[in-house]
């Protein structure tokens, strides 16, 4: 897992806690307005009775020391994303500190002594510089923050970023950016939990119950004996009951490179003819002197290879093997390194033992398509691959930290799922 994760959730508890913070500081100022916990400011500018900021106070400095660890937390999670501008942060996070600076005075002030209008004045500074950033640093982080949605493809994050842009609505700007990086992270923490899944095309058996065999050439069979099936599903064909069509019942065996066609009308397919077709074994095995009558369309499936004794040939229980058996048992056929850049290219260099088709293609763990693959065949050799994701899955990773490229090939006759090829993450 990188830091995509670790980066969204500094998003999301900062933006959480930004908004809790005005809320809880408005249940501050209403206690101390409630039982008077203010300190008492007899002092007026141009007029102005200062005394009506009082109950401010200790509401400020509560707006501070969340919003400073907020907005900080914030700086960190950017930076984690690989999001270049965190000046936006950095200065919220600064007019957090003025605004904490000021009212701390200011409650110094009233305890220790009587508030004196060099205190205020002080005071007053530090709200006006805490003001300016904070106006200024909306601005800078609204536009990282519009930005970061629109290269996410999130409306919420991005309709947030926007709002925070404007300053005045800036806070429920925070509320979009909080919903938004939720539903990010739901969809990156589930692309995690599901496990890896195996292309598993659906393969073409002969038909009335045989034991499969991905080496042998089954593309050669007639359409009328051949059943498409889905290898999860294993249906079985009782030799028992055949089917009862007026055509001609054909019983096919594959095993091993040994073949063999009977060619029976359903009213003839006995139970005294099927005990007959005993297993072949080292005592009873004798050399047929008499070949089956084939048609010519039935010729061309025939095997004339002689059988030894010590082959082991099957009784008469036929079962669907599963082709998905076969895909982890096929060592790795590639191999290679890669070297990825800041907008989600990715140029492979890659050994190949034999001509394999590229079927997909997958980073790490994200669930995110390709949107550009040249070429999707290997040849024998080395080849150079160029795969281009988008720019979103790179957000997170380090620089010079290497992560894994898994790609789904195929043979004539094979799949070869999850081929892993090393990758180095190089920005610049």
């Amino acid at each position: 897992m990188n830091n995509l994760n670790t980066g969204l959730r500094s998003l999301n508890i900062s933006s959480l806690t930004i908004t809790i913070s005005l809320i809880l500081g408005v249940v501050v100022w209403y206690i101390s307005l409630l039982f008077k916990i203010y300190p008492s400011i007899n002092i007026t500018v141009n007029g102005i009775p200062l005394s009506i900021f009082s109950p401010f106070v200790l509401s400020g400095i509560f707006i501070g020391i969340l919003n400073f660890a907020a907005f900080y937390r914030m700086k960190i999670g950017l930076r984690q994303l690989n999001i270049a501008s965190v000046l936006g942060a950095s200065m919220n996070a600064i007019a957090s500190v003025f605004l904490l600076m000021g009212n701390v005075a200011v409650l110094l002030s009233a305890f220790v002594s009587a508030l004196n209008t060099i205190t205020v004045l002080t005071w007053l500074a530090f709200e006006g510089l805490a003001l300016i950033f904070g106006i200024v640093g909306s601005v800078m982080l609204g536009i990282t923050i519009k930005k970061f949605g629109e290269s996410f493809n999130n409306n919420a994050i991005k309709n947030g970023g926007i709002l925070i842009l404007s300053v005045i609505l800036s806070y429920f700007g925070y509320i979009l950016l909080f919903i938004g990086v939720s539903r990010a992270l739901k969809t990156y923490n589930q692309s995690y939990n599901v496990q890896s899944y195996y292309y598993q095309p659906q393969y073409t058996v002969p038909q009335y119950g045989v034991q499969y065999n991905p080496n042998l050439p089954m593309s050669n069979l007639p359409n009328q004996q051949r059943v498409t099936i889905n290898p999860q599903t294993q249906p079985q064909y009782p030799l028992s009951q055949p089917p009862k069509e007026s055509m001609s019942y054909q019983r096919s065996q594959y095993i091993q490179g040994y073949q063999q066609n009977i060619t029976q009308q359903p009213s003839q397919f006995t139970q005294n003819q099927m005990a007959t077709q005993q297993p072949y074994t080292q005592s009873s095995y004798k050399q047929p002197k008499q070949q089956y009558p084939s048609s010519p369309q039935q010729s061309q499936y025939v095997n004339t290879t002689q059988v030894t004794p010590q082959q082991n040939l099957p009784t008469q229980q036929y079962n669907y093997a599963s082709p998905s058996s076969n895909l982890s048992a096929e060592p790795s056929q590639i191999s290679g390194s890669g070297v990825m850049k800041a907008d989600g290219s990715i140029f492979l260099n890659i050994f190949s033992k034999k001509q394999l088709y590229i079927i997909s293609v997958r980073f790490d763990s994200l669930p995110y398509p390709v949107t550009n693959m040249q070429p999707q065949m290997l040849q024998p050799g080395y080849n150079q691959v160029f795969v281009k994701f988008d720019q979103i899955v790179t957000m997170g990773l380090q620089p010079g930290k290497e992560y894994s490229v898994f790609l789904v090939l195929k043979t004539q006759n094979q799949y070869l799922p999850d081929q892993e090829i090393k990758i180095i993450y190089k920005p610049d």
